[in-house]
């Protein structure tokens, strides 16, 4: 009996559950680049969600991929209001964490085996940050500077992490 998916394995079955969440999102969102705002009052918080995939190769090679793209997304997220609504990015590190993304953790189980690792941003800052991006030249994501703390509306966090940034 096998107990160890492959890395394969498990970007297929990531794959296949983005296909799934990417359907999901198109049949309940307005159209391309509109947000509902009708049932959103002003004090509501919006927060969108960018989903990462990396994957380090046998070889060596690190691919990102991100879910919707930045330029899809973008889209959308310029509608919002740029200083209260949020970007959230959901990484999902297939096979460990490449040397390209050793900011995201510094727990060397998650760096070997992979896991999964978020930035919560401001969208003025999200937009400064895909600019950094586009011309870093690395085809991979950066650091934002530090992690926003999970909103009150959204549950809130009390994590050492969380604590720091709000207190920050």
């Amino acid at each position: 009996m096998r107990t160890q998916i492959s890395a394969e394995e498990q970007l297929e079955a990531l794959r296949q559950q983005n296909k799934h969440l990417l359907g999901k999102q198109q049949e309940h969102s307005p159209k391309p680049g509109r947000v509902k705002s009708e049932k959103r009052s002003r004090s509501q918080l919006v927060v969108v969600d960018q989903w990462i995939e990396v994957v380090r190769s046998p070889n060596g090679q690190t691919s990102t991929t991100l879910y919707p793209a930045n330029t899809l997304l973008r889209e959308k997220v310029e509608q919002l209001d740029p200083h209260k609504d949020l970007v959230y990015r959901r990484f999902h590190f297939v096979s460990g964490v490449p040397d390209e993304y050793a900011w995201t953790t510094a727990d060397p189980g998650i760096r070997a085996t992979g896991g999964v690792g978020i930035q919560r941003m401001t969208v003025a800052t999200w937009l400064d940050q895909i600019e950094r991006e586009r011309t870093s030249g690395t085809g991979h994501l950066l650091p934002c500077g530090g992690n926003l703390p999970r909103p009150q509306e959204r549950g809130g966090c009390d994590c050492a992490v969380c604590t720091h940034n709000r207190d920050a």
